[in-house]
């Protein structure tokens, strides 16, 4: 898929939307300027009084038990992968057949894989985008990046009365 048809596709997000507010984020600010995208950051939740967390949400639409992390993001041209540009706090990490998301702090996301010299012990898996370049990213259990791990959440859709229940299934204690 092409860049904008991703963020297309990242701005659908209805169940995620209904979250931030169910955690009591005040205001849900969409970025659409593409400067601030090559960043990283899809949203802003802001909170309190000029209190607010940055939020890259990455989606997956088939359902894969584990954690890909984009080291390059155009290898022919030799462009690092969000692992290394991205400036949001957190990774919303949505496996959408699963009904279930990941949130994940980023800082300690970077420094786990990094610690563990994953970028060059792993094995790496080409994704062809467009036939035009390729992305190389590395799959990671999710065991093994627990420690960034701040909130598991899972969640039904009643789609009678169109509500949203979610269900948290991680013990950790975070704003989220």
């Amino acid at each position: 898929m092409s860049f904008n048809k991703d963020l297309q596709y990242s701005h659908d997000d209805r169940v995620l939307n209904a979250y931030y507010k169910y955690k009591g984020f005040k205001y849900i600010q969409v970025i659409t300027d593409l400067e601030t995208q090559k960043k990283g950051i899809d949203k802003i939740l802001h909170y309190g009084r000029n209190q607010s967390t940055t939020i890259d949400e990455k989606k997956r639409r088939t359902t894969y038990d584990d954690l890909l992390v984009e080291t390059m993001k155009n290898v022919e041209r030799n462009k690092k992968g969000w692992l290394y540009y991205t400036q949001a706090d957190y990774i919303i990490y949505w496996i959408e057949p699963l009904n279930k998301f990941y949130i994940l702090n980023f800082k300690k996301l970077q420094e786990i894989i990094f610690q563990n010299d994953w970028v060059n012990t792993k094995p790496k898996l080409n994704t062809y985008v467009n036939r035009i370049y390729t992305t190389a990213n590395i799959s990671l259990d999710w065991v093994e990046v627990e420690p960034a791990i701040q909130n598991i959440i899972s969640y039904d859709i009643d789609k009678i009365n169109k509500k949203i229940k979610f269900k948290k299934e991680s013990l950790i204690k975070s704003p989220f």
